[in-house]
């Protein structure tokens, strides 16, 4: 059971990193979701109660101009801060 907490709580810090990169940007919540999953969706994920799947990371790395790589690694950055 502790892995799966885990789990969520990497993936909610993960999607509110995705957040802070959506609003630096100046992008809507609705174009950055828009053809990836709904708006609802992406809410679970940043408030914790459904696990991202890393499959979407592609897409949300695209629609923020950068590679998944890229992204990853920015978020390493931020979650040691």
């Amino acid at each position: 059971m502790k892995g799966v907490k885990k789990l969520f709580n990497h993936s909610k810090e993960l999607a509110l990193f995705l957040e802070q990169m959506r609003f630096s940007r100046g992008i809507s919540q609705e174009d950055f979701t828009d053809g990836i999953i709904s708006n609802r969706q992406y809410q679970r994920y940043i408030n914790g109660s459904s696990a991202m799947p890393y499959h979407l990371l592609d897409a949300f790395a695209e629609r923020l101009n950068t590679k998944k790589e890229i992204l990853l690694l920015e978020f390493d950055n931020y979650a040691i801060k």
